[in-house]
């Protein structure tokens, strides 16, 4: 059935996209995204002055309600988007194809939403006309119970399709045109095979492979050199961001009636749907990309020396992970330092082992609340984050500390200066991971970097490969340097925990990542007024993380977008 797309629904609306602008980097038409691009905090390595002064840089630019749109360039359903939808789209029916291709292209904000991640290629284009196919088939294989009236066998019962799903589909009413052409493909495919069930099949494949099924277009309407989106393209922006899937019967309703027209509208959706089962997954995989976190497994691992750290445990360690960034985002007031500082979580008894904390869970599948010891703060100390910045047999603490100066601190890390692989000192033997990286940091040119990231991943050198505490007195201390707010000394992972719990600068990289995650690309001077709005929404609800997810969806950004005029 690999059947093409009509240029009769096809082309109209790519010049519509193409010519309304829709497609343009961060900074405008032409520009693409660069991750050196706009506003990154401070730089560190290469010629980059460093320089993490982002107050400055907000205070910059002035914020006037209803003026600041951002840049939204065209995205394509990711491939948890795609099966999502189709789930949904037929009530649980069918289930999306393995076919639906991969996502191509090198993220440049490390998220899964990157735009860049989801350009079309002609290898796109097979991969969704294959997949669209397959899901057709099982349409057509269970076309009694997702059409009830296809015992008919008539036109009248392909129109009730075509109004059902392809509404549900393009997440919006249906245009005249837009069915006149949908029943003609109908018309043209009973006219082929004398069959109602392969007529829907093909009509379900050409609807599945149609731009305003597999894009999120946000056309909008221009007013005052931007384009204000429309309330069902607000829907689909909301609920894509929120749950990864279509939008629910409480938003469509809401779009029809013209009541996501204002920032609290859209906010007080936002918040619905934080609350609901389906954002757990979205926070989830934001934690994980945010955190460029490994799924790491037994076989990662020195067996040897960490007989322990089986299937099971691994798996304990993921949802150990997910339940402690949930318990944060639920609590509301005091969320942030929960997140950043607590020592509340939940464990079984694979866990509580590993951690060294006495608990009444006798088995994995008993997972009970827990407080643990002081260096177990926060999210760094978690035993999933630990693992993953860690090699088979020893903790990294080069990665540990850079992830927190680009992903805590939303400082530029510069490329290694050329010949720095030739430039790597000898280590006596027997010298210890600080020692070593004492030689390191005093080694030109690799020390003007790891200078910084070292001497705060020495902080946590006390977790093992596995992310368990290693025996003997071993030295924690940890140094910030090149940065105003949070600079100096500190001693171990609670130390530094506390630091950053209590920093407007944590606030705001954090809320800038997520911005990241929301609109697909790295961000631009133009746009702190929106990533600015989202810290300051954390702050103004005493931490609350919920509130901090939420505010994106009622800045003004949100609503509007950048256009080419």
């Amino acid at each position: 059935m690999k059947r093409c797309l009509r240029a009769i629904v096809i082309v109209p609306l790519m010049l519509q996209v193409a010519c309304q602008g829709l497609i343009e980097g961060p900074n405008g038409p032409g520009t693409g995204n660069s991750i050196n691009a706009g506003v990154s905090g401070g730089s560190l390595g290469g010629a980059d002055p460093f320089d993490s002064d982002v107050k400055a840089i907000t205070a910059s630019v002035e914020c006037k309600s209803g003026t600041v749109g951002v840049a939204a360039p065209l995205r394509a359903l990711t491939k948890t988007q795609y099966g999502n939808t189709i789930r949904d789209l037929f009530a649980g029916q069918v289930t999306a194809s393995t076919s639906f291709p991969q996502a191509q292209g090198a993220s440049l904000t490390g998220f899964s939403s990157d735009s860049t991640m989801n350009s079309i290629s002609g290898g796109f284009a097979e991969g969704l006309a294959g997949a669209a196919d397959d899901v057709a088939l099982q349409v057509m294989n269970k076309l009694s119970a997702i059409l009830p009236c296809s015992s008919a066998k008539n036109r009248a019962c392909a129109d009730t399709f075509v109004t059902t799903y392809a509404t549900k589909a393009f997440r919006r009413p249906l245009a005249g045109d837009e069915k006149t052409a949908l029943l003609g493909l109908y018309d043209d495919a009973m006219a082929q095979h004398k069959n109602f069930g392969v007529a829907i099949a093909e009509l379900t494949s050409t609807i599945l492979q149609h731009p305003l099924f597999v894009y999120l277009p946000e056309i909008g309407t221009r007013t005052s050199g931007q384009r204000k989106l429309d309330d069902y393209e607000l829907a689909s922006r909301l609920s894509y961001l929120l749950t990864d899937t279509l939008p629910d019967a409480a938003l469509l309703s809401a779009a029809q009636a013209g009541q996501l027209s204002t920032d609290a509208e859209v906010k007080t959706h936002a918040k619905r749907l934080i609350a609901s089962d389906a954002f757990k997954a979205v926070l989830g995989r934001f934690v994980r990309e945010w955190m460029h976190l490994k799924d790491v497994k037994p076989g990662d691992k020195d067996p040897t020396l960490f007989p322990e750290f089986d299937a099971t445990l691994a798996s304990s360690m993921s949802q150990e992970l997910d339940r402690f960034v949930l318990s944060a985002v639920r609590k509301g007031a005091g969320g942030f330092e929960a997140l950043i500082a607590g020592r509340e979580t939940f464990v079984n008894a694979p866990l509580a082992k590993l951690y060294g904390a006495t608990t009444s869970s006798k088995s994995a599948d008993e997972w009970v609340p827990a407080t643990l010891e002081a260096e177990r703060s926060g999210l760094l100390s978690r035993a999933a984050v630990l693992a993953s910045y860690a090699g088979p047999t020893e903790p990294q603490h080069i990665f540990r500390g850079k992830f927190i100066r680009t992903g805590l601190l939303c400082d530029r890390i510069g490329a290694p200066p050329p010949g720095a692989s030739a430039s790597q000192p000898s280590y006596p033997a027997g010298s210890t991971r600080r020692q070593r990286s004492e030689i390191l940091q005093a080694t030109q040119p690799c020390g003007a970097c790891h200078k910084h990231m070292d001497a705060i991943g020495l902080g946590f050198d006390n977790f093992d490969a596995i992310g368990q505490r290693e025996a003997g007195n071993i030295d924690v201390s940890g140094n910030i340097t090149g940065n105003d707010e949070v600079a100096g000394q500190f001693q171990g992972s609670a130390e530094l925990a506390a630091v950053f719990a209590d920093s407007e600068q944590v606030k705001e990289c954090v809320g800038r990542q997520w911005f990241r995650y929301a609109f697909g690309r790295v961000e631009a001077a133009s746009d702190s007024c929106t990533y600015a709005k989202v810290a300051t929404d954390l702050g103004n609800s005493n931490g609350d993380l919920g509130a901090m997810f939420a505010s994106i969806a009622g800045a003004d950004g949100f609503r509007f977008r950048k256009t080419i005029d």
